[in-house]
């Protein structure tokens, strides 16, 4: 990100990005729903999910839920980010990342990496993206292989580098 007229305008707004981990009887429960449902560009997997397969994904532990929550000087944005993944030795697995349209250009998608960077640091993992093209998801494909992650891998030696980058966006990140 680089300082100019977008940066500016960015930081102008004065974002906050809460991250926060979902669990199975949360009350955000139907707005991801209706994001994993909806959402089509920026999709990983291009799976869809009613409430009681996902609670029950939540409720087996093996796989970890985020959500994003956007608040700027405009208002409110709600719920719209949501990204899933799960551990196998030292990798992660990042198997479902959507975003909102309503919020592309603003660096949402990078910023929601964050946490799951910050448990690959701890843990000492790389982070990999299980992509399933669906023929719509041509967003989420063009950040993966070809903006900032490269080839939908990241080694472990770049996660501090990743994570400085996210650190130098202006927004406020809560999590």
């Amino acid at each position: 990100l680089e300082n100019g007229s977008n940066y500016d305008w960015m930081n102008s707004l004065n974002m906050k990005l809460n991250i926060k981990e979902i669990t199975s009887h949360g009350p955000e429960l139907n707005r991801v729903i209706q994001l994993f449902n909806r959402t089509n560009q920026f999709h990983l997997s291009g799976k869809k999910y009613n409430k009681n397969i996902f609670q029950k994904i939540l409720e087996s532990k093996e796989k970890s839920y985020y959500a994003g929550t956007l608040i700027d000087n405009i208002g409110s944005e709600g719920i719209i980010s949501v990204i899933g993944f799960i551990q196998k030795k030292d990798i992660i697995l990042i198997e479902d990342f959507i975003l909102s349209c309503r919020v592309f250009g603003r660096y949402i998608d990078i910023s929601m990496l964050k946490p799951v960077l910050e448990i690959a640091l701890e843990k000492n993992c790389a982070v990999n993206f299980s992509f399933y093209d669906t023929g719509r998801n041509k967003v989420v494909k063009e950040f993966i292989y070809k903006s900032i992650i490269k080839n939908a891998f990241i080694p472990n030696e770049n996660i501090v580098k990743l994570i400085s980058k996210i650190n130098s966006i202006p927004i406020k990140i809560i999590s």
